[in-house]
């Protein structure tokens, strides 16, 4: 029944959310665990996220790349599993990063803003953010969907970068706003170390 759920919700944030994307990704990608971590502060609670605990931890890293002769799409986010009063939730933390090469981001470099490349249809370049809670394995709906993308307010810095090992390290702060609820977060103090994406 763990088991069950946690793929449950992998697939859900994979699909729903403004931080992953929409659409499943390819099997490596839902069957490993990153090894990388991801910590934060959300409106001053901490959260943090190891991976490489396997299948049955209850919190997971995950990164995937999407990538094209003239676009990457690096998405990042981690998942934790909460239980509260015998229900379990989902909350996960992560974000975007876009643009047309790759090979062009390096150490020390910031993003702060997201927006649309008008070379391609449908791409972007920058970075967003984004928070996403789910209440219980049987709710079709979200409790919370915010994202940077509604505020404006992005901050991303890659402290490291090896892309023929493919991985990612680094900080990044964000206010994220739900457009439904009008809940803001404060994501502060984040960092990301060793994420080893997958190619999708």
């Amino acid at each position: 029944m763990y088991i069950k759920f946690i793929i449950r919700m992998i697939l859900f944030f994979l699909i729903s959310s403004g931080i992953v994307g929409c659409s499943l990704v390819d099997e490596g990608l839902s069957t490993k665990n990153n090894e990388g971590t991801i910590s934060c502060l959300m409106n001053g609670e901490p959260f943090e996220v190891e991976g490489g605990k396997g299948l049955l931890a209850s919190e997971f890293v995950k990164a995937e790349m999407e990538k094209s002769e003239d676009y990457f799409l690096l998405t990042v986010y981690g998942i934790r599993v909460l239980e509260e009063e015998e229900e379990k939730r989902g909350l996960a933390v992560g974000f975007k990063l876009g643009g047309e090469r790759l090979m062009d981001i390096g150490q020390g470099d910031t993003f702060t803003k997201w927006e649309v490349l008008d070379e391609i249809e449908g791409t972007f370049e920058g970075a967003m953010g984004g928070v996403e809670e789910r209440k219980s394995e049987s709710a079709d709906e979200h409790l919370l969907k915010a994202s940077s993308n509604h505020t404006g307010k992005m901050n991303i810095t890659v402290t490291a970068i090896d892309t023929l090992d493919q991985l990612i390290s680094g900080t990044f702060h964000f206010t994220a706003k739900d457009q439904k609820s009008g809940e803001v977060i404060e994501v502060t103090e984040g960092a990301f170390e060793n994420i080893k994406w997958v190619n999708k």
